[in-house]
């Protein structure tokens, strides 16, 4: 029996999906799939010969976006594509909090000063439903290089409290509700005035972190297994 072939899409230096790698790809081995981490930008690459093509560490399609979507056009009309292509292209654009606030969300205030001393509270959801909790320490000191695709983050497991998880719950019923469905989310909370509030909702390459709750792996591949 042939085993589906799988596509987590990432940058050239990111192929080793930082934290994620190591246990998302053998996990979604053992789910039967046949992985490879192709480079998104890259000509060469057989689109139309995956069963399924997940973004995963796209984290360079900022600086060339109007590329990025249309490989992300160009390669869903060819195979099953996550997130959505009409998913990926509402998120890109962080105008989307604007609508996001206007559906009843509270979302952060751009003078906070509150994550630079409270940190944030990241919540991921695989197909609408909560799988693990994160929380990214405050970033006081910022000395990555400014080229850096991103920046080293201590992050530890965590619970949410109900509210957050309330808040979280609520924003993917709306995007499920707004795009018929998601594959994944991660829901990323702060604080202000004792309330969680909406900093980012990412739809398009958010790290699992996988290293805080590895068993969450092996059901994000579970996942993957129903779409193809």
């Amino acid at each position: 029996m042939t085993r589906p072939t799988l596509a987590l899409a990432a940058t050239k230096e990111s192929t080793d999906l930082d934290t994620d790698g190591v246990y998302l790809i053998p996990a979604c081995e053992r789910a039967g799939f046949d992985v490879n981490v192709p480079i998104w930008s890259d000509p060469e690459v057989d689109w139309a010969g995956f069963d399924l093509v997940v973004v995963r560490a796209t984290w360079d399609y900022f600086k060339k976006s109007a590329e990025f979507l249309a490989w992300v056009d160009r390669v869903s009309k060819v195979t099953k594509f996550h997130n959505p292509p009409e998913v990926i292209a509402w998120n890109i654009d962080k105008r989307y909090l604007d609508e996001v606030a206007a559906a009843g969300f509270p979302v952060v205030d751009t003078t906070l000063s509150e994550i630079d001393t409270l940190g944030v509270r990241c919540l991921v959801y695989y197909r609408g439903v909560l799988d693990h909790t994160f929380h990214k320490e405050p970033l006081l000191h910022r000395d990555a290089e400014e080229t850096a695709l991103f920046l080293r983050e201590e992050i530890t497991a965590a619970e949410p409290t109900l509210l957050e998880q309330h808040l979280g719950d609520a924003v993917c019923d709306w995007l499920t509700n707004r795009f018929g469905g998601i594959l994944y989310a991660r829901v990323d909370l702060v604080e202000q005035a004792g309330e969680p509030v909406i900093m980012e909702i990412e739809l398009i390459e958010p790290s699992f972190f996988l290293n805080v709750d590895p068993p969450s792996a092996d059901r994000f591949a579970a996942v993957l297994q129903r779409l193809v």
